[in-house]
């Protein structure tokens, strides 16, 4: 446990968070907190961070969930769904509601918020036909800053009452921005419920203080509204960092502007000898790394994509038309020894440049299986080079554009490049994407932990089920039927 002093150090910080009404200030101590919990000997044991998740203020919640989650403290059941909120998942919330009274309860009373841009977000998962109650159904209408439509509820005898409680309580200055407590007191007027609106308004204008609008974080969280879930998944991981060396960094992570491959600066993980990423890179305190690859992946596509376009049929590659994913099959092939049993190494080479763009060298004294794959290939170069003519970009297999002018040199092996390597970026992707989700919707104690081109590596505290590892097979290998591979991909797990 951390000693006397640092409990109190950072208890003092988070009440001053809690008390402070300076928006500004408020993130100045939250910096502070961070740097003070980096310094802690065991911050996974300080709980009194959980107390942040119920702040008034959205994005003091959400950067405590942040901590929370780098700094794995332990949350019982209610306030893992207090820190989902706080995460704004709002989806796993909506799952849940019709059966956890919790999840429902968080999920309306987002609806009250002082942020009516945290409330539009929060309706965004809710439907009238999901309301139970007169008050919910109120909700669902202020949340989504329908006043006309709550005017027409409230000339209901069995909702008027929820409506008129609900517009006095956005009338008050602590709960709502000057525009929405203004509309309050109009629609107020309309129930005549309130005697001349426009005075009551002419006083909130005079009365009005100057917003406490977020600075620059606040301008980064509109920006992020428009990232895809992607995007949003590696900022989280951003967040999170990893452990190098026994110490915490924070690498950038950037998604490839070509085929979407996911890559990682300051430092540059990737580009680590592997014995030296598997001795510097270790697991939190208390947890461990569950390390998965696919087998092969831009060959099989490869091999894929021949089949799809019938460029080779399946009697010429027997091995991969009998193999079926999953243990029951037995031990998966290997693509290289299929090529060639007497030089896996030679064979690896040779289909590693043909899928490059090169290979022309290896064009001679090749086995019937290569011969076959290199005329194959040269067919697929010469239907990617009319393509490229005439659509000026290479499609792969997830619907992604990767632009390519027809101009460009070894235009066909380039197409073929931009094919297989752009393809396996989306199939690896929304792989680790869904890891990412199934971790989250089952509130599995794991989270995706390092990402290196066709590994993903897992960390997973002690209480993660037992059968762990099958299940993250069992999703990484689902890609074989979301994107119909005629040659199924395997997972191998350390």
């Amino acid at each position: 446990m951390a000693d006397t002093s640092n409990i109190i150090a950072l208890e003092e910080i988070i009440f001053r968070i809690e008390a402070e009404a300076d928006h500004t200030r408020r993130l100045e101590l939250l910096a502070q907190l961070e740097e003070a919990l980096e310094s802690a000997p065991h911050p996974r044991d300080f709980r009194m961070l959980k107390s942040l998740l119920y702040h008034p203020d959205w994005y003091i919640r959400r950067e405590a969930a942040f901590l929370i989650d780098r700094f794995g403290v332990k949350m019982n059941p209610e306030e893992r769904w207090q820190f989902e909120y706080a995460l704004q998942n709002f989806e796993l919330l909506a799952e849940h509601a019709d059966r956890d009274a919790t999840a429902r309860r968080l999920l309306f009373e987002g609806c009250r918020d002082r942020s009516d841009r945290f409330r539009s977000r929060v309706v965004g998962y809710l439907r009238l036909a999901d309301c139970q109650t007169p008050e919910e159904i109120a909700l669902v209408h202020y949340a989504a800053g329908d006043y006309p439509g709550l005017v027409e509820l409230g000339c209901d005898a069995d909702f008027r009452t929820a409506v008129v409680e609900l517009l006095r309580f956005g009338m008050q200055p602590e709960n709502n921005s000057p525009y929405h407590r203004k509309q309050c007191a109009f629609a107020l007027e309309q129930l005549q419920e309130l005697e001349n609106a426009s005075e009551v308004a002419a006083e909130i204008m005079r009365s009005r203080e100057p917003e406490p609008e977020m600075p620059a974080p606040d301008v980064e969280e509109i920006r992020a509204l428009s990232l895809t879930p992607l995007q949003r998944f590696i900022r989280e991981l951003e967040k999170q960092g990893l452990m190098v060396d026994g110490q915490r960094v924070y690498p950038s992570i950037q998604i490839g502007s070509v085929t979407n491959r996911i890559t990682y600066r300051d430092p540059g993980l990737q580009t680590w000898p592997r014995e030296d990423r598997e001795r510097r890179i270790t697991a939190s305190p208390g947890c461990r790394l569950i390390k998965c690859d696919y087998r092969a992946i831009e060959p099989m596509l490869l091999i894929h994509f021949l089949l799809q376009r019938f460029l080779i049929g399946p009697e010429e590659v027997p091995l991969f038309r009998e193999h079926r994913s999953g243990e029951e099959a037995g031990a998966p092939p290997d693509i290289y020894l299929a090529i060639d049993p007497r030089d896996r190494e030679g064979a690896k080479t040779w289909l590693n440049a043909v899928i490059n763009g090169g290979g022309r060298r290896y064009a001679r004294n090749l086995n019937p299986l290569q011969q076959t794959l290199w005329e194959a290939v040269q067919e697929l170069r010469q239907e990617m080079i009319h393509t490229v003519r005439r659509e000026g970009a290479v499609e792969t297999i997830g619907g992604n554009r990767i632009p390519l002018s027809p101009e460009t040199s070894n235009l066909g092996g380039k197409a073929v490049n931009r094919l297989i390597q752009g393809s396996a970026s989306d199939v690896f992707n929304h792989a680790v994407l869904q890891l990412h989700r199934h971790f989250i919707q089952e509130r599995i104690p794991a989270r995706v932990y390092f990402l290196l081109y066709d590994e993903v590596w897992v960390e997973a505290e002690s209480e993660a089920p037992a059968d762990l590892e099958g299940e993250i097979r069992r999703i990484l290998e689902s890609v074989n039927e979301k994107f119909a591979l005629l040659v199924p991909l395997t997972v191998r797990i350390q």
